[in-house]
């Protein structure tokens, strides 16, 4: 929400819900590189776009119009335990098979081993303008 000088009124609200948490570092290895998740937030007009990704993943997209920030906030952790169930079913976007054929290879071109252009052959018959 706003006030009167159009500042956004970002308190919490307040929520007796228990927090979702997410462990993130399960395995030994895990606690050693700690998995890094992103969370991006593009607001254009009334479309929201809420973006997730985690270390290791394709990123996932939610796409919400006409909400609130503080709205828009409060939908991270139910959209963040949606990603990471995509996430535990398929990690990676499945690879495609490439729809164009690589271009044909052209063939060789002959390039010049020297900058001089050929040589004239002399004729012995015609006179040269530097020969007195």
């Amino acid at each position: 929400m706003t006030d009167d000088t159009g500042a956004i009124d970002l308190t919490p609200p307040e929520n007796t819900e228990k927090p979702v948490e997410l462990d993130t570092n399960n395995t030994p290895a895990q606690k050693e590189n700690p998995v890094e998740i992103k969370i991006v937030l593009s607001i254009k007009g009334q479309k929201t776009v809420i973006g997730f990704q985690r270390t290791g993943t394709d990123p996932v997209y939610f796409v919400r119009e006409n909400l609130s920030l503080r709205d828009t906030v409060n939908q991270i952790p139910v959209l963040m335990v949606e990603a990471s169930k995509r996430w535990s079913t398929s990690a990676r976007y499945p690879k495609t098979e490439r729809a164009i054929p690589n271009p044909p290879t052209p063939p060789p071109v002959n390039i010049p081993t020297s900058n001089r252009p050929a040589q004239r052959k002399s004729n012995p018959e015609q006179p040269s303008l530097l020969d007195l």
